[in-house]
């Protein structure tokens, strides 16, 4: 493959959704390929133990690569885990010239600069049910199920469970002090940007002050008035599924951004373990890895920072 489409394909994985913006990756840039890895140094060990946002994350980058490539009408083949000793290298994307062309990616791909998260309040109503079954095909490409929370009593637990996890996490001091960490100036181009001016007070606040009530307060009542809630689940739970749940994802939130919709992730009952097996039960999903609320965004949705390309290349 060419330089050009290389970087290209770079660039947009760099668009991914990631974990508190830790943009947790890594590129290598071959002749005829594009090895993606994990870069253990932007991991959060607290908020994530066994590395399974991170992986999600940098399969939400993968989709993205492989949404340019069909743009540019470039056939390839996605090799996930290629090498069992080096469990940082989580996918080669080979170029293939006898690839099928894939015109539904090549669609999405224009979207990518387009979709944010987005924190804030949505519009009320969701009347686009065919999106649903849409996603659900998509998702089904990539060996992960959705599941649209479908009545009032389910929200309701699921809310009370989003609470639990936000006093749960805000208990804990060193999930506390890592999120802290990633609370930086937009200018630093990661993290989940706070004013300069403000930044070591929030962090300080952050830091030595439990807030889980106030969070707990605020998500339940983000996910009871959400007008779409889903559930993305894997049928198993090792980096091989969080890959594809992480590709399922990127394709589930462009094609919301495709409808004029954007989403934010409610994933603390996710992030407890014992809350997560009890999120499973109310959805009757084996293995829940992301909850994500979706809508029409009231403000003007805003691009988070992002470090400079140069920054995420190994050298060859």
């Amino acid at each position: 493959m060419d330089k050009q489409t290389a970087r290209q394909m770079v660039h947009s994985a760099m668009l991914a959704p990631s974990s508190h913006n830790s943009q947790p990756w890594r590129f290598r840039l071959q002749d005829h390929s594009i090895e993606l890895l994990a870069d253990s140094s932007r991991a959060l060990p607290v908020n994530d133990p066994n590395d399974r946002e991170l992986h999600i994350s940098c399969g939400c980058a993968l989709m993205n690569m492989r949404l340019a490539a069909a743009k540019a009408q470039l056939g390839i083949e996605v090799q996930l885990l290629p090498d069992a000793d080096n469990p940082e290298l989580l996918a080669r994307v080979v170029e293939c010239p006898q690839a099928a062309e894939q015109p539904a990616l090549a669609q999405l791909a224009d979207l990518i600069p387009n979709r944010h998260t987005v924190r804030s309040e949505y519009e009320a109503g969701f009347d686009d049910g065919d999106l649903i079954s849409e996603l659900r095909q998509w998702t089904k490409l990539e060996s992960v199920q959705l599941a649209a929370v479908s009545s009032e009593a389910q929200r309701s637990r699921i809310a009370d469970l989003i609470a639990r996890g936000d006093k749960a996490l805000w208990a804990d001091r060193a999930w506390r002090r890592e999120l802290a960490r990633w609370m930086l100036p937009a200018n630093r181009g990661e993290g989940l940007a706070v004013s300069a001016l403000w930044s070591p007070f929030i962090r300080a606040m952050i830091r030595w002050f439990n807030l889980g009530t106030m969070m707990a307060r605020k998500n339940t009542r983000l996910a009871e008035k959400a007008p779409l809630l889903l559930v993305l689940s894997s049928c198993g739970d090792g980096p091989r599924q969080w890959l594809e749940t992480g590709q399922a994802l990127q394709r589930v939130l462009l094609g919301c951004c495709q409808r004029g919709y954007q989403g934010s992730f409610l994933n603390q009952p996710i992030q407890v373990s014992r809350l997560r097996t009890r999120l499973a039960k109310v959805t009757g999903l084996a293995h829940p890895q992301v909850l994500l609320r979706v809508g029409r965004p009231i403000e003007q949705a805003v691009a988070s920072a992002r470090r400079p390309l140069s920054g995420m290349l190994d050298p060859v």
